[in-house]
C-alpha cells in the first residue's frame, strides 16, 4: 500500500492526515501498526489536534495510544 505521495506505508514509520467536516478541522499524527489488504492501515495515535473553522488547532486529550483505520492514501509521512 502506499501514502498520498506514492511512498509506501513501512510500519514503525510516523504518518499524519487531516480532515474537515463542516468546519471542525481534526489532524492526527501517528505510528503505523499493520497494514491491511484492504488498504487500510491501523495507527496509534501520538497526538490529535482539533479546531473549529480558523481558530488554532488545540492538542486533544486522552487520544494517545489510541488506535485508528485510515485509508493508505490519505496518510502523509511525517
Amino acid at each position: 500500500m502506499t501514502d498520498a505521495l506514492g511512498n509506501e506505508i513501512t510500519v514503525g514509520n510516523t504518518y499524519g492526515y487531516s480532515r474537515n467536516k463542516s468546519g471542525l478541522n481534526m489532524i492526527k499524527l501517528g505510528v503505523a501498526v499493520e497494514v491491511k489488504k484492504t488498504g487500510i492501515v491501523a495507527l496509534k495515535i501520538d497526538k490529535s489536534f482539533v479546531s473549529v473553522y480558523n481558530e488554532k488547532p488545540e492538542l486533544e486529550k486522552h487520544t494517545k495510544n489510541q488506535k485508528i483505520n485510515v485509508k493508505s492514501f490519505m496518510l502523509f509521512p511525517i
